[in-house]
């Protein structure tokens, strides 16, 4: 088989890239925000738990589907920079021992979940958010407008998932949590942890290592690959029920006696050092979930889950 010469010289230009970002001493990771630029991603999760109650075992699968962008513009201030985060199609699919449930926001009118109409509120609306001199995330500009918008309340529980910080945390998630004290080589690992609070539910604390690998190729750029080791802790004593609300969450997981426990995360992260974010994230995190037997009161279930979750960027374009 001939090459092209560009195609010599893509391979060239690929391979003095690659060798100097693994063979140099040490890289300096560093995420930013490029005004102009539109980033494109794409979400997909696979959830599985497996439940037996006397002699029957339950399983339940769950898959879903995010696609979003994220426009990047200069702020007025002349330092922050303005993010706009648009969740352009939402799609889930639901098994439980064998009987199949889904919907998707490109087909609105299929909604076998009965729960279309909620998620597929996010599809469209814009999250502006405003990021600091450091490129971090600080703020969204139109929280309330955003989940106005999704019809918070008792009567749709996609509104009630969100405060502020736990959106502000959502949007972060395909990416690095935080960032080496200085250059780091293959083998160098430093430290990572944050809590994220989740409305009417409590708060789940993360804390783990990062540890640079090196080089390895993705979406046909050489990027630092990342490993990602941590532990999950739950508390879900904190949640608050909805106004008005005594059947919510929180109430329903207080009488069920739920508690989440042995949580543990690990995956990689390739992160384009020149494109200066993350070319896709491969997450797996795995748990075990306690409840009250509806069978027998006075003994437990144990259910074990495990999540599988995967960011790619898919493109970036000029913000039109």
């Amino acid at each position: 088989m001939k090459l092209t010469s560009r195609s010599l010289l893509a391979f060239a230009t690929f391979t003095l890239c690659a060798g100097s970002f693994a063979f140099g001493q040490a890289v300096e990771l560093k995420q930013q925000w490029q005004v102009g630029k539109k980033y494109v991603q794409s979400m997909n999760m696979d959830q599985t738990s497996t439940t037996t109650i006397g002699t029957q075992k339950m399983e339940q699968k769950m898959n879903m589907t995010m696609d979003m962008s994220t426009a990047v513009r200069k702020h007025e201030d002349g330092k922050q920079k303005r993010l706009t985060l648009k969740y352009d199609r939402m799609a889930m699919k639901m098994n439980m021992n064998g009987q199949e449930m889904a919907f998707d926001s490109a087909k609105p009118e299929a909604d076998a979940l009965g729960m279309g109409k909620q998620f597929s509120a996010m599809v469209g609306k814009d999250l502006k958010m405003i990021a600091n001199e450091k490129d971090e995330v600080t703020t969204i500009e139109n929280f309330e407008e955003f989940v106005g918008a999704l019809g918070g309340g008792a009567g749709n529980p996609v509104g009630q998932m969100f405060t502020k910080d736990s959106l502000t945390d959502m949007v972060k998630q395909g990416s690095l949590r935080s960032l080496p004290s200085g250059p780091v080589k293959a083998g160098d690992s430093w430290p990572w942890s944050y809590t994220m609070n989740m409305p009417q539910i409590g708060t789940v604390g993360i804390k783990g290592t990062y540890s640079y690998k090196g080089t390895a190729a993705r979406g046909g750029a050489p990027c630092a690959e990342i490993a990602v080791d941590g532990v999950l802790n739950f508390d879900m004593t904190g949640g608050a029920p909805a106004s008005g609300d005594a059947n919510g969450p929180a109430a329903m997981m207080k009488a069920m006696g739920m508690k989440m426990t042995g949580g543990k995360m690990t995956g990689t992260i390739w992160f384009d050092n020149a494109l200066g974010t993350a070319r896709e994230t491969a997450m797996v995190q795995e748990m075990e979930m306690t409840m009250n037997n509806p069978t027998a009161p006075d003994q437990k279930l144990t259910i074990p889950m495990k999540q599988s979750v995967t960011v790619k960027l898919t493109k970036v374009e000029d913000v039109k």
